[in-house]
């Protein structure tokens, strides 16, 4: 890996943002399943149509919006729009009540989780393919991959381990989704240092 990218502070301030918003990606969905599961005794299958079309859907439709606007919409913008996105999805959730509707909060925050982080993922896609040149494309493909799939993997593993030894019950998983929500609040200091175009 080319060290002289870290010199380049948008670099490291990308990877930043997308690597503590694919954080939050996983416990959150594992943690409403959880929700699902033990306080309102759906069954898994049921769980998986709750769950899936609101990611899949949004996801699929989201990467298909971006590539249509991602060459004529300032990139600060669209980071700013995804962290708004993430944000709302975080205190949607962490307002949620044991009798809530699944269409009231945990819809449209799946929804917003999955709009906030594509637009991230697609816009540190498209400047750390920029930073390298086109004979050094698979190490730039390799370096995004790496810190996405290390830092999906580091909080989510941290997060059940703790719930698995304590193995307290999720009335609704709020205490967890408000220290996701203040990590998406603290994601605004980098967003103020990120000089996009």
């Amino acid at each position: 890996m080319p060290l002289y990218l870290w010199k380049d502070r948008n670099f490291s301030l990308v990877i930043l943002i997308l690597s503590l918003a694919s954080m939050a990606f996983a416990p959150a969905v594992f943690f409403l399943a959880v929700y699902m599961q033990d306080i309102e005794h759906l069954p898994a299958l049921v769980i998986t149509g709750q769950l899936s079309p609101a990611v899949i859907i949004a996801r699929l439709i989201m990467n298909f919006i971006c590539g249509l606007i991602l060459h004529r919409v300032p990139h600060r913008g669209l980071m700013g729009v995804s962290e708004v996105a993430l944000l709302a999805c975080f205190l949607t959730l962490s307002f949620m009540k044991e009798e809530a509707s699944y269409w009231a909060f945990i819809f449209p925050s799946l929804i917003l989780l999955a709009v906030g982080l594509d637009i991230q993922y697609n816009v540190t896609n498209l400047y750390v393919m920029a930073s390298l040149s086109p004979n050094q494309q698979s190490v730039a493909g390799r370096i995004l991959n790496n810190f996405l799939l290390t830092s999906a993997w580091a909080l989510p593993h941290t997060s059940t381990s703790r719930w698995r030894k304590t193995q307290t019950v999720i009335h609704p998983p709020s205490d967890r989704i408000w220290l996701f929500t203040g990590g998406e609040g603290g994601l605004w200091a980098p967003q103020r240092y990120l000089r996009l175009s």
